[in-house]
């Protein structure tokens, strides 16, 4: 698990990477929202949230449980379930809300004069396992801190006025904790750039266009005419490059894959696409690995 862990958390960095191949055709960067693995490599289709042990200073158990099923929810991969056998549990260690408050003194030529200064600081660590009939499936810890500091020229109550109140920071810090446990043990939706690569076809830019406002279904028609009707391979290449980088924002890797091979072979000169080819690989190996898990 943690191997599988570790190479799906380096898929992350194989999508971002598609800005940065090198190549023969120009490109246009358009972000993408693609479904991303969860980052542990974990994949189900329920969950039981169990709770998390811990209350004090502020942050409650019961709160951070609501925030991980509505970030559950959110983003839909996984059916929250009171009686399904893998179950989420946790506990929560905040610390202590420290507040002080200080005074410094400035000197000047003809006067002196003082600042007033106060800061506010917070930490919450958070242990999670994800358990299935007494076998843990996975499970990590991260802490998560917030820490300010504001000042004043007239006194320590108008910068500790500037300061957010404990409520205010305990739901900062429970965001953040709620975030990352979603993270871990859910799929997840996430902005990237894609790189679309142009031609000397101008239906190919129009497709492009396309996909930046969001009409994927119509891009790729475009771009399959293009591929059925030009006289050149490099655009026939380019516009089958460009059905796979769609496919691919769609999840549908098996797809993208196939038409990244198939631009490949028609433009084996072009090294945008063979790098695709080879990222897209990977990248289906991975969710491939990852939905096999609950035999999906």
């Amino acid at each position: 698990m943690q191997k599988m862990a570790k190479t799906l958390g380096r898929s992350l960095l194989i999508i971002l990477s598609f800005v940065l191949f090198s190549g023969c055709a120009s490109k246009i960067e358009v972000d993408s929202l693609m479904n991303m693995p969860s980052e542990s490599g974990l994949s189900l289709n329920q969950l039981a949230i169990k709770g998390f042990k811990g209350n004090r200073y502020g942050i409650t158990n019961n709160v951070l449980s609501a925030k991980i099923k509505a970030g559950l929810m959110h983003q839909g991969y996984i059916k929250i379930y009171a009686g399904s056998p893998y179950i989420l549990v946790g506990e929560i260690s905040p610390s202590r809300v420290e507040r002080k408050t200080w005074r410094e003194k400035h000197e000047g030529k003809k006067e002196t004069w003082y600042s007033y200064h106060a800061s506010v600081k917070q930490t919450l660590t958070v242990s999670y396992s994800v358990i299935y009939r007494s076998q843990t499936l996975t499970s990590g810890s991260e802490t998560f801190s917030y820490s300010k500091e504001k000042d004043s020229y007239d006194s320590y109550t108008k910068a500790k006025e500037r300061l957010r109140s404990n409520e205010e920071i305990a739901d900062i810090l429970t965001d953040q904790a709620a975030e990352y446990i979603v993270k871990q043990i859910s799929p997840y939706k996430a902005k990237v750039k894609l790189s679309y690569l142009t031609g000397d076809d101008e239906n190919i830019d129009l497709g492009i266009e396309y996909v930046k406002k969001g009409r994927l279904k119509q891009a790729y028609s475009i771009f399959g005419q293009v591929a059925q009707n030009t006289g050149s391979i490099e655009d026939q290449a380019i516009a089958l490059h460009n059905q796979g980088l769609i496919k691919l924002m769609q999840g549908k890797h098996a797809d993208s894959f196939e038409l990244m091979s198939r631009a490949n072979l028609i433009d084996p000169r072009n090294l945008d696409i063979l790098d695709s080819m080879k990222e897209v690989e990977n990248y289906k190996v991975l969710n491939d690995a990852h939905k096999s898990q609950t035999g999906r």
